[in-house]
């Protein structure tokens, strides 16, 4: 007989894309009650435990999806397998995204759930140039996924940026500055890392250079000389340093 499907909380956010995209809605998550919780990748739930060990009851729901992947084989797949059984229990489920396979898959997901989906306009515009032109012209304020989840979740912005000041000032200074140089794209990491390492360390700073098992590393940057972390210890990591420099990537949310 197949497992009854289980009863989670009544609020869901639904964030089953990237890992600094699971970063922010789970910033958002922070600020809620403790029986929210985070619909996200199975593969970032360790970490995301780890950077938000003050929420040891923290609920995350494996939503994997394969269109959220590189190994997408139709637009509006959202299953290789089917094995994207129903949750009882969310009575809201939230997103930012504005896309129809999110839509779908939460609807599959959470039957009977209330969605709450902003976004929308923000989505096609990326897609068209018609939806863009309410932002081109000014007519539509920009806003960072930030922004978005504290305007969805009715949580004063200045509440989560709180947080990070609050979690940024809490360790005593020290000279230990972390360089993490993964990136999803070649075309975002920055190249000049061992010039870099070697500016800082003439300023008297102590370096460490840092990376998962699956980054390319930058030119010049040698592996015996990277420290690979990924999950709690990255969390450990980059929570030692004084100061973390990193490309535009999930561990610059984190």
């Amino acid at each position: 007989m197949a497992d009854e499907p289980h009863s989670l909380a009544d609020t869901i956010l639904f964030e089953p894309w990237s890992l600094g995209d699971t970063i922010i809605a789970a910033a958002a998550l922070r600020e809620l009650a403790s029986s929210a919780a985070l619909a996200c990748q199975s593969k970032w739930q360790r970490i995301l435990r780890a950077a938000l060990a003050e929420k040891p009851n923290l609920q995350l729901i494996p939503a994997d999806l394969s269109y959220t992947t590189r190994s997408r084989s139709h637009p509006l797949e959202f299953s290789r397998r089917n094995d994207l059984e129903p949750t009882l229990g969310a009575s809201i489920v939230y997103s930012i995204r504005g896309d129809l396979r999110d839509y779908l898959a939460a609807r599959k997901l959470f039957p009977g759930s209330r969605i709450r989906m902003t976004g929308w306009i923000r989505f096609f515009a990326r897609k068209n140039s018609i939806f863009d032109l309410p932002f081109s012209s000014g007519l539509i304020p920009v806003k960072n996924r930030y922004h978005s989840w504290a305007d969805l979740l009715e949580i004063p912005f200045q509440t989560i940026e709180s947080t990070y000041r609050r979690r940024q000032t809490a360790a005593p200074p020290n000279n230990l500055v972390v360089i993490h140089v993964g990136a999803q794209w070649r075309s975002k990491q920055y190249p000049h890392v061992k010039q870099l390492r070697q500016l800082l360390e003439n300023a008297g700073r102590r370096v460490v250079i840092t990376a998962t098992d699956t980054d390319l590393l930058p030119p010049e940057i040698v592996p015996e000389t990277v420290v690979y972390a990924e999950n709690e210890t990255l969390v450990e990591l980059l929570q030692s340093a004084g100061q973390v420099v990193t490309n535009d990537s999930g561990p610059m949310h984190l």
